[in-house]
């Protein structure tokens, strides 16, 4: 006789026999794609490439499938704090972009973080102001979204 599996990359969805229906098996959500998931992520495919690892922006994949990522010491965030001053921090964004992000106690005055009641965010170094167009989500499978 004969009896029906499911392909490589696919589970059954019901324990009938014979198997009537075969889904898409999500390897990042079960844990099986081993990406890194501190510094990096994961984006399930259909088969046959199943997955992808990636590294979040100010990063570099260590490995050749992506699955460790480390910082990426050539960004700007990581050389001279990316030119946002002693009173901010640097955020990575994709394309070596940067958002200078002022410490708590110093709020944005146009060109730098001073002293202040109220932190508040910066204006971006080296990139327009935020928007859709400009803002980077770390996934592939993700987009941007403007807020309210």
């Amino acid at each position: 006789g004969f009896s029906c599996a499911c392909a490589e990359g696919y589970i059954a969805i019901a324990d009938d026999e014979p198997i009537s229906f075969c889904a898409d098996y999500n390897e990042c959500l079960s844990g099986n794609a081993k990406c890194d998931s501190y510094n990096g992520y994961c984006v399930d495919h259909d088969p046959p490439q199943m997955f992808e690892c990636g590294c979040f922006p100010g990063h570099i994949c260590v490995d050749q499938n992506c699955t460790v990522c480390a910082i990426d010491l050539d960004h700007p965030c990581y050389t001279d704090n990316g030119n946002c001053g002693e009173n901010a921090r640097c955020i990575p964004l994709a394309s070596n972009g940067v958002r200078c992000m002022c410490n708590d106690g110093f709020i944005w005055d146009g060109t730098d973080c001073n002293p202040g009641e109220t932190s508040s965010s910066a204006a971006p170094v080296s990139a327009p102001p935020p928007s859709c167009e400009t803002f980077d989500c770390p996934s592939p499978s993700s987009r941007c979204v403007m807020n309210n």
